[in-house]
């Protein structure tokens, strides 16, 4: 059912908010962020329902429930995305092997790929690209953050608990060489390689124009328990083992809990959030500057969040050079900074609910999801336009 409901908060942003509303028998409490194709469809999933849905202006439709009951995966979580032929790759946190210890006791997770119907109106196919094994293994369990493409068609994403310590790793699926053959898993990564490293990481991962990878950890990395902003570098030889470079350990005064992925910014910056602490103890939005000449990576609160309006929990976009777009779970905004010289100017955009996901800007408008907040509502998909 489309809502035309109006907001008033003194923002050209805010003149209307068109919103989906989920009502429990199409999924609830959407935690994953939307991915758009190029006839202006929305998907993004579910996490309870566990289903995987496809929207837009006019309609709204399921195109696949988890069932788990043939190991496809429980409880679908992260952003998805798409390939240049259509078809979606996710992650599900539970579900799939079922046969050892994980945090999830109906299994680790899963990654799959939704394939589109060969004619309007067919089903959906998925296909289980990998399921995780047990945590007493070195595999990795319970992925929460969506995947990575590199131009090979290699996948790379991360998952939470799993790894030779059982903190979570940072893993690689490389396609088969023959059409419906199998994946093939590669660890990269396993943390919580001593104290000083970071653990848990949540945050979907980037590429740099050297093929690094750069990621963050919720928590490690120092006494503080604050997590860390890390690089992953590919080996000088094939086969050999990816290195890992802690570039940035929060100090809670800078904000903690970076479970959100990171931004390059247009100006070569990276740009992530905190999602606790920081001079306003609501967490930050941050900008990572990369090293210049012989000095190291430099880092700057570009916004501090009171607590009330704080909890940002996912990745900010940009929309030129200088203004940027995000979410907070308290107080349930949408924001904009706007920063120059040094200066930021936060402002509310909509207060549509709180939300685990970020935004997308599409034909000048911004979309996102909603979780729900008790039984009666269950999540919303908005669109803000001017």
């Amino acid at each position: 059912m489309l809502i035309i409901i109006p907001i008033f908060v003194g923002n050209a942003w805010a003149q209307h908010l068109q919103s989906f509303l989920f009502n429990g028998k199409n999924g609830s409490n959407p935690k994953g962020g939307l991915v758009v194709d190029s006839a202006g469809n929305f998907y993004g999933s579910t996490f309870w329902g566990e289903n995987i849905y496809r929207i837009n202006l006019t309609s709204e439709a399921t195109i696949y429930k988890f069932s788990d009951s043939n190991g496809d995966g429980q409880n679908p979580i992260g952003d998805l995305i798409l390939d240049s032929a259509g078809n979606l790759y996710g992650v599900t946190q539970a579900g799939g092997y079922t046969g050892g210890a994980c945090t999830q006791t109906s299994g680790c997770g899963t990654v799959f790929e939704l394939s589109p119907p060969a004619s309007p109106g067919g089903a959906w196919t998925e296909t289980v690209l990998h399921t995780f094994q047990a945590t007493s293994s070195t595999d990795g369990a319970s992925p929460e953050a969506g995947l990575l493409f590199d131009s090979a068609g290699n996948l790379y994403g991360t998952t939470v608990y799993g790894g030779t310590n059982d903190l979570g790793t940072v893993f690689e699926l490389m396609p088969p060489s023959q059409p419906g053959g199998t994946w093939t898993e590669s660890i990269l990564y396993s943390f919580g390689q001593g104290a000083a490293d970071g653990v848990n990481p949540s945050s979907q991962l980037i590429f740099d124009q050297q093929a690094n990878l750069y990621g963050t950890t919720e928590l490690g990395a120092n006494d503080n328990n604050g997590g860390m902003i890390f690089e992953l570098s590919p080996p000088l030889a094939q086969g050999g083992a990816w290195t890992e470079s802690v570039l940035h350990r929060f100090s809670l005064v800078d904000g903690d809990a970076p479970v959100a992925g990171l931004t390059w910014g247009p100006d070569g910056a990276l740009f992530g959030t905190a999602a606790h602490d920081g001079p306003n103890g609501g967490g930050t939005v941050f900008r990572f500057s990369p090293p210049s000449g012989k000095g190291g990576w430099t880092y700057y609160v570009l916004y501090s969040f009171p607590k009330a309006a704080g909890f940002p929990a996912a990745r900010v976009i940009f929309n030129g050079s200088n203004v940027l777009y995000g979410t907070t779970v308290n107080g349930a905004n949408v924001f904009q900074i706007s920063y120059s010289g040094g200066r930021a100017i936060e402002s509310v955009l909509a207060q549509p609910g709180a939300s685990y996901a970020g935004v997308v800007l599409y034909e000048d408008a911004l979309y996102g999801v909603t979780i729900g907040s008790d039984l009666s509502q269950l999540g919303t998909v908005y669109r803000l336009s001017h």
